[in-house]
């Protein structure tokens, strides 16, 4: 359920439960504003959902700003999975070269308890975007991963490519 009256938005959603222990809801309000060629938004969402022994949730807030050839995405988020509290931030920087033609800057970082030293991940990317014709597009990306290792970061650093091809229509 949704409603948007210029320039706020307001959604509300019941979710059935995909860990079959119930129900859970998420919610989402933002005001957007254009000043000439500057367009802002800012808004908080959060998701809940019941789980055995609890419920997790993500609650936070997100924003962008645009101008020109150029926009900045961002969302920071409080996460609990059980009794962990976490964090979660993303940014994304994106600059049009040219009409179909994009790069584009990552950056995100994940603490899933960020109460103790038990491992976090940053990751950093690069990439360009292509509208290759009326339908087609792809994007070329190197990804940058870093761990604090712990339990919850087990993995090495690691760099990594993607080519990702889309079909608009």
């Amino acid at each position: 359920m949704g409603l948007a009256p210029e320039p706020f938005e307001l959604t509300a959603s019941y979710l059935a439960g995909a860990t079959g222990e119930g129900g859970g809801y998420a919610c989402r309000a933002a005001a957007r504003r254009s000043f000439g060629t500057l367009n802002l938004a800012l808004g908080a969402s959060v998701w809940r959902e019941r789980r055995a022994g609890g419920h997790d949730r993500v609650a936070g807030g997100f924003g962008y700003a645009a101008a020109g050839p150029v926009s900045w995405v961002w969302q920071l988020d409080e996460t609990r999975v059980g009794g962990d509290l976490g964090r979660l931030v993303t940014h994304e920087l994106a600059v049009r070269v040219r009409r179909g033609w994009g790069l584009r800057a990552t950056y995100g970082f994940q603490d899933p308890d960020r109460a103790l030293a038990d491992g976090a991940r940053t990751a950093w990317s690069l990439g360009v975007d292509a509208l290759l014709g009326a339908a087609p597009g792809a994007m070329l990306i190197a990804r940058r991963e870093e761990a604090d290792r712990g339990p919850r970061a087990p993995e090495p650093d690691a760099t990594r490519g993607e080519f990702v091809l889309h079909f608009l229509f």
